[in-house]
C-alpha cells in the first residue's frame, strides 16, 4: 500500500515523523521549512509560498497557488490530483489522522 504524508506549516515540529520508504511526501508552503528542518526530502512542494522562508528547490516540483484562494494550501495538497495514485494520507498537523482515500 503507497502513503501519502502531508507536511503542513505551523508551528508544530515534524522532527519525529516516521515516514514509510517509498512513500510520496508533499510540503504545503512552509511545511517545506519543517522538511528541511527534520532532513526530509520531499516529491512535491506547493502553495503560495507567502510563509515559506526557505528558497525553493531547483530539484524538487513544485506547483504556485494562486494567494487569493477559497482553500487552504493544506487542502489544496489533499484534492486528488495531489494524490491520485495514493491509497493512505497522513499529515502533520496534529488534529489529522491517517485517512484512507477511496
Amino acid at each position: 500500500m503507497k502513503k501519502c504524508y502531508i507536511i503542513c506549516g505551523g508551528p508544530e515540529p515534524c522532527m519525529n515523523a516516521e515516514i514509510s520508504e517509498g512513500a510520496f511526501i508533499i510540503c504545503a508552503d512552509s511545511g517545506y521549512d519543517k522538511a528541511l528542518q527534520a532532513g526530509i526530502k520531499p516529491d512535491l512542494i506547493l502553495g503560495d509560498f507567502d510563509s515559506l522562508e526557505n528558497p525553493l528547490p531547483d530539484n524538487i516540483e513544485t506547483m504556485r497557488s494562486p494567494a487569493h484562494k477559497d482553500d487552504t494550501d493544506t487542502m489544496i495538497a489533499v484534492e486528488p490530483h495531489s494524490t491520485e495514485d495514493m491509497t493512505t494520507l497522513r499529515s502533520s498537523a496534529p488534529a489529522a489522522e491517517e485517512q484512507t482515500i477511496p
